[in-house]
C-alpha cells in the first residue's frame, strides 16, 4: 500500500509540472498574437478617432461659409457647436463620445483669425501622442489633444471654391449637371446658348421658359404653348426691294387670297369717310385722268367780223378737235387757226420706284 502511494503521487506531481510547462508554451506563443491584437485595436481607435474630428471640421467650415462665416453656436463660444450643427443638418447622427470613452469638446475664437476648436481626451499621454500624430495643427497636454481650424475662405485648399459674396470671380465654366439655377434676380450676360430645341406651337410645361426652334429662333412658353415673335400680322402687305418674297409672306399677284398689285398705285381705304365713296377693301379703280375737256380762243382784232369768243370740245377717243380761227381776215380768210387732241388711255403718274409688293401669309 506505501508503495502505490508513493508511485501516486509520483505521478501526480509530474502531470502537474507537465501542465504548468504547457501552459508556459500557450503563453510564450500567444503572446505576440495579444500583442499585434491591441496593437491593431490602438491603431483603429486613433483611426476613427481622427476621422470624426475631420468630419465635425468639414461640418463647421461647410456651416461657417453658408451662414456668412459665423461659427456653428457662436453666441456661447461654440460650446454647443454640435447640436447646432446636427439641427441645421449639417451634422447628423454624431456622437459626441469619442472611441476613448470620453466626450469630445468644442470652442471657437472670434474676430480676426477666427477658429473652430475640438478639445479630445485621450484618456492616457501614449494615446494622445498617437493622436497628435494624425492631427495636423494640434497641440498636446498630458491626455488632451486640441486641434483647430480657421474659416473656409482662409483655407489654401479650397482657395479654388466661389466665394459666395461674389469677391472674386469664377475662372472656369460652371457645369450645373442639369440641376437648376433658382431665385435669381438679375443675369448679366454677352450672349446665351440654348440647347433646348422645341418646336413652334407645340406644348410646354410652364409659362416663361425660352428655348429655340431648329432654326436658332427664339421661342417662350406662353399659355401652354411655344410661342415665337409675332412679327408682321397676317394679311399685312410691304414692299421689298428684292425679287422673291421672304419666308412667310406670298406675292401680291391676285393668287392665294392676295390682291393683285403688280403696276399699281395703291389707294388707302375710304372706311365710310366720303371722298371715295362706295368701294369696298381690295376693289380695283380704273384710271381717271383730269385731262382738258376743251378748249377756246377770243378774237382780238377789233376791225374783224365775227364773233368774239369760239369754243373747241376736246373728243374723247384721240380725234382731232375742230378747227378754230384764232382770227378773220377780210374777205373771211383765216388768219390763224388751231386744233387739238387727247392722248388716249394715258396715265398721269408721279416720279416713282418699282417695288416688289408681298402679302404675310
Amino acid at each position: 500500500m506505501i508503495k502505490y502511494r508513493s508511485q501516486t503521487l509520483s505521478q501526480s506531481g509530474f502531470t502537474i509540472i507537465e501542465l504548468l510547462v504547457v501552459m508556459m508554451v500557450i503563453s510564450i506563443m500567444a503572446a505576440p498574437f495579444a500583442y499585434q491584437h491591441i496593437q491593431k485595436f490602438e491603431e483603429d481607435r486613433i483611426a476613427i478617432t481622427v476621422a470624426e474630428v475631420n468630419d465635425l471640421f468639414q461640418s463647421a467650415q461647410n456651416f461657417a461659409a453658408e451662414q456668412d462665416g459665423e461659427w456653428p453656436s457662436e453666441a456661447d463660444n461654440c460650446a454647443t457647436a454640435i447640436s447646432t450643427m446636427d439641427t441645421e443638418n449639417y451634422l447628423q447622427g454624431f456622437n459626441v463620445r469619442s472611441p476613448f470613452g470620453t466626450n469630445l469638446s468644442t470652442s471657437c475664437t472670434t474676430g480676426d483669425g477666427k477658429r473652430f476648436i475640438v478639445t479630445i481626451d485621450a484618456v492616457d499621454a501614449g494615446n494622445a501622442e498617437l493622436l497628435d500624430a494624425g492631427l495636423p495643427s494640434s497641440t498636446v497636454s498630458g491626455s488632451l489633444v486640441t486641434v483647430s481650424v480657421p474659416l473656409p475662405a482662409v483655407i489654401p485648399a479650397l482657395e479654388h471654391l466661389l466665394p459666395r459674396d461674389g469677391s472674386r470671380p469664377m475662372t472656369g465654366d460652371l457645369d450645373m449637371d442639369d440641376n437648376n439655377i433658382l431665385n435669381a434676380n438679375q443675369i448679366e450676360t454677352e450672349t446665351v446658348l440654348l440647347n433646348s430645341i422645341v418646336t413652334k406651337d407645340s406644348a410646354c410645361a410652364s409659362n416663361g421658359l425660352v428655348a429655340r426652334d431648329n432654326i436658332g429662333n427664339l421661342l417662350s412658353c406662353v399659355s401652354g404653348q411655344w410661342k415665337g415673335p409675332e412679327g408682321a400680322p397676317q394679311g399685312m402687305v410691304a414692299h421689298f426691294h428684292q425679287s422673291i418674297c421672304p419666308d412667310g409672306w406670298s406675292m401680291a399677284n391676285g393668287a392665294g387670297g392676295t390682291p393683285d398689285l403688280r403696276g399699281q398705285f395703291i389707294r388707302v381705304w375710304d372706311a365710310g369717310k366720303g371722298i371715295d365713296a362706295g368701294r369696298v377693301r381690295g376693289s380695283e379703280q380704273a384710271q381717271d385722268t383730269q385731262r382738258f375737256s376743251d378748249f377756246q380762243v377770243q378774237r382780238l382784232n377789233q376791225w374783224t367780223a365775227g364773233p368774239g369768243l369760239r369754243t373747241s370740245y376736246l373728243p374723247e377717243d384721240g380725234a382731232y378737235s375742230s378747227w378754230l380761227h384764232t382770227g378773220e381776215g377780210g374777205g373771211g380768210t383765216d388768219v390763224w387757226r388751231l386744233r387739238m387732241r387727247l392722248k388716249p388711255n394715258a396715265e398721269v403718274r408721279p416720279t416713282n420706284v418699282a417695288m416688289l409688293t408681298c402679302m404675310k401669309q
